[in-house]
């Protein structure tokens, strides 16, 4: 598989699995080494029960690999609507680098517009 297929597989199962507000899912998709790891999965966890329908779209723009990361320049849109029932739609460009691992790339941080909050 190639480096850019590799890519917009694990940004779709990350958007998959963002959209069904799974936060242990979404979690999978984490090295142990990401940046403020236990901050992000507690912000996360209180952002799913905020929202009742949420969608958001990755467009990778650039992607560059070396023996052990993969990094990926994307645009991202969202829309959610919270629990009282409020719209809101949301776009930003952010870089996303993922550690190469046995089981798979794993989100080591973000730069950039975070897309998750």
């Amino acid at each position: 598989m190639s480096i850019d297929s590799l890519a917009d597989k694990t940004l779709a199962e990350i958007g998959f699995d963002y959209v069904s507000r799974s936060s242990v899912n979404v979690f999978k998709h984490l090295d142990d080494d990401f940046e403020n790891l236990l901050s992000f999965k507690s912000s996360l966890e209180d952002y799913f029960l905020s929202v009742k329908e949420l969608q958001i779209y990755f467009v990778s723009d650039n992607v560059l690999s070396d023996k052990n990361s993969i990094s990926v320049r994307l645009h991202w849109f969202k829309s959610e609507i919270n629990n009282a029932g409020s719209f809101k739609k949301t776009k930003g460009a952010s870089q996303f680098v993922f550690k190469i691992r046995p089981d798979g790339p794993k989100l080591l941080y973000i730069r950039g517009d975070n897309p998750f909050f």
